[in-house]
């Protein structure tokens, strides 16, 4: 007679794999498939019966199952559906068994043992572990991707023409201005603008439908009308049922005005050195021009209707020669030993002002704003601060008609690298120094021109073009820093970073 009755047969064979016996010192005496039941076959082990507790093991997944299992058996309760790891008794490899097991006893009461049910879940589990990997690796991915401060996006490349968005990271709403519920739906190329380069545009497209991927650097378009400089890079992915486009769209804005400033630096430098090296050689004829002007002057001194015409030629020879200063300066190639020492700042600067006020119109207003200690020391050259105040006044003066207001403005700025950008200086404390005008502005291109030597917008006789770069040496050769802003109709500011000198006496 079988073990269980014929009439749970079709029962057990539907929702079972194996059934088990084990007697009532522990050991497995019966291990049957539901189907050699069903043929009449008998139990699949050899040899003596062993422990049934010699086919378990440890398995981290299983714990709670192993544990409730043990439980049970100690208590004599029935336990149903418990997961644990063992040894496969038919097969003697590692696996996973779902088991169900009841105890039993004999007519007089006596406990004989435990039957049950195993399922075997093995390649379930496996199933199970493998996607539980995915998930995790899946949802790494997307923390990353969430995280990543490019912008980052999942498109149908099957959607002609427009390949539209089906996913974006936070960062793109971010960077783009749109709330990502407004990105999904539209047009991969969808911040593409007037300003973006056509030609790489379609390039850009062709050479992903061509070779599955593909990057270029474009200009886009935000939101709210702006642009940005960008790095975008396509590729195509998938298998050819399911099919996907993943983009990732890098604000290298900094990174072009990075360039662009080091571009500019590069050929400031170039010129520096042409010019310096032209300054000497001119130089060296005005000196005997000059000797010889002076001697023809004095020979000369009889025939009076003759010496305009000397005076003039020594006027010449001086205008020249003050040109070659100002070359000399801006390619910094007559550096003298310091021989000032630190003083006041605010001192220094309401002196400089004073000066700078006889040489602009009255009708130009100047204000002063000093956010800074009256204490507060700068080491530079009196002489110097002089000429980048008058560069910069009459400068500011020309380009409001002689009509408007001029202010300096002094405060404190740190150095950090975090809150203020190094803008290639040390860290430490400076000074910023504002010069603000409120004349007709600058436009971009001329803004990125203003400390080229010998650019001037002024008409002819009027500038040299060195002021602004003799400015832009001095300044550098106090070991500061020096930028422009303006916009058009409203007005030019000229920032200034100066170290700032510490008073040792203060902390004695």
């Amino acid at each position: 007679m079988h073990l269980w009755p014929i009439v749970a047969f079709d029962l057990l064979y539907m929702n079972t794999d194996w059934l088990w016996e084990v007697d009532a010192h522990g050991n497995l005496t019966k291990w049957i498939s539901t189907r050699d039941i069903k043929n009449g076959m008998k139990s699949r082990l050899q040899g003596d019966p062993k422990p049934w507790r010699d086919y378990l093991r440890c398995d981290q997944t299983c714990r709670d199952g192993l544990a409730s299992l043990l439980r049970a058996v100690k208590n004599s309760t029935p336990f149903e559906c418990l997961r644990v790891a063992c040894h496969l008794p038919h097969a003697n490899v590692h696996g996973w068994l779902q088991l169900t097991g009841v105890p039993f006893a004999d007519e007089h009461g006596t406990f004989m043992g435990y039957r049950g049910a195993a399922k075997n879940i093995t390649g379930q589990l496996m199933t199970e572990r493998k996607l539980a990997r995915i998930d995790h690796i899946y949802k790494g991915l997307m923390t990353a991707i969430d995280c990543s401060a490019s912008m980052i996006f999942l498109a149908d490349p099957d959607d002609q023409p427009d390949m539209r968005i089906q996913y974006a990271n936070p960062a793109f709403a971010k960077v783009s201005g749109y709330a990502k519920e407004d990105v999904v739906g539209k047009p991969t190329m969808f911040l593409f603008g007037e300003k973006t380069d056509k030609n790489a545009a379609s390039m850009l497209r062709e050479n992903v439908r061509r070779n599955g991927q593909a990057s270029a650097k474009l200009q886009l378009h935000r939101r709210d009308g702006s642009t940005f400089w960008a790095l975008i890079t396509l590729v195509l992915g998938g298998n050819e049922g399911r099919r996907v486009l993943v983009g990732t769209i890098r604000d290298i804005s900094a990174e072009m005005n990075f360039e662009a400033a080091e571009e500019q630096r590069g050929r400031l430098e170039a010129i520096g050195r042409l010019a310096g090296g032209m300054a000497h050689e001119i130089n060296n004829l005005l000196q005997p021009l000059q000797l010889n002007a002076e001697i023809i002057g004095d020979e000369l001194a009889s025939h009076p209707d003759l010496l305009p015409f000397v005076e003039d030629i020594k006027a010449s020879l001086n205008q020249i020669s003050f040109i070659v200063r100002n070359t000399l300066q801006f390619s910094r190639k007559n550096e003298q030993v310091k021989s000032h020492q630190p003083q006041p700042f605010i001192e220094l600067m309401e002196d400089r002002i004073r000066f700078l006020r006889n040489l602009i119109p009255s009708t130009v207003a100047i204000m002063h704003d000093w956010q800074i200690k009256p204490t507060d020391l700068v080491d530079i050259n009196q002489t110097e601060l002089t000429q980048v105040l008058t560069n910069l006044g009459t400068n500011a003066s020309h380009a409001m008609k002689g009509h408007g207001t001029l202010t300096f403005r002094l405060r404190h700025c740190q150095i950090d690298g975090v809150r203020e950008s190094s803008r290639g200086l040390p860290l430490g404390n400076y000074f910023e120094l504002f010069v603000s005008d409120t004349g007709c502005g600058m436009t971009p291109e001329l803004l990125a021109r203003v400390f080229e030597p010998f650019f001037t917008t002024k008409p002819v006789g009027e500038g040299t073009g060195l002021g602004l770069s003799v400015v832009y040496g001095l300044v550098a050769g106090w070991g500061g820093h020096i930028e422009v802003s303006s916009i058009p109709g409203e007005g030019t500011t000229f920032s200034i970073l100066i170290p700032q000198v510490t008073d040792n006496k203060e902390g004695e």
